[in-house]
């Protein structure tokens, strides 16, 4: 149930896994390009250096994994992603959300937490979420198919714009 009133508003979601798999590729694209194209060459080494050694099978391994990664056709945050919500009980959770001024008040069956906006230093915004960052790898998933209409999701990135560095990203 989505509440909304005017100094705040509350959601209620469960995490999918393209909730998972989106914030994972977005904060890619954002913070680990050069990360990924370095993965991609040690890859395509690898696989060279393995059928340089006649070990076949390992360096064609090696190779398509490197080639796939490349053309983000199977990225590894993707991978790490669906097994980050396989076997992490937390996104099985319902998450309630409450924005105000002050503060986030996040809630879960495991978790009720105040968090100040300071904790967070960056807000990225797609066409299905808005994922707030804090610390230099963690980050927190919104996404934009809890709210009921667009004058809740215009609340939020109001809100985001004063408490929160925020990027815009068109994915």
């Amino acid at each position: 149930m989505n509440n909304f009133k005017e100094s705040e508003l509350t959601v209620d979601f469960r995490h999918t896994l393209r909730d998972i798999i989106h914030a994972a590729r977005t904060w890619e694209a954002h913070q680990w390009v050069i990360f990924n194209r370095l993965f991609v060459a040690v890859m395509i080494a690898c696989g060279s250096v393995l059928i340089y050694m006649e070990s076949y099978l390992w360096g064609l391994l090696f190779l398509l994994f490197g080639t796939l990664e490349f053309f983000n056709l199977l990225p590894a945050c993707a991978v790490k992603a669906l097994i980050q919500y396989r076997f992490d009980p937390k996104y099985k959770e319902k998450y309630q959300l409450t924005f105000s001024d002050k503060h986030l008040r996040f809630r879960t069956t495991a978790i009720n937490s105040t968090i100040k906006w300071t904790h967070y230093n960056k807000c990225f915004e797609t066409d299905k979420a808005f994922i707030l960052v804090h610390g230099k790898t963690m980050y927190t998933i919104i996404p934009k198919r809890a709210f009921t209409n667009e004058y809740q999701v215009n609340y939020l990135r109001d809100l985001f714009d004063r408490v929160v560095s925020k990027t815009k990203i068109n994915k």
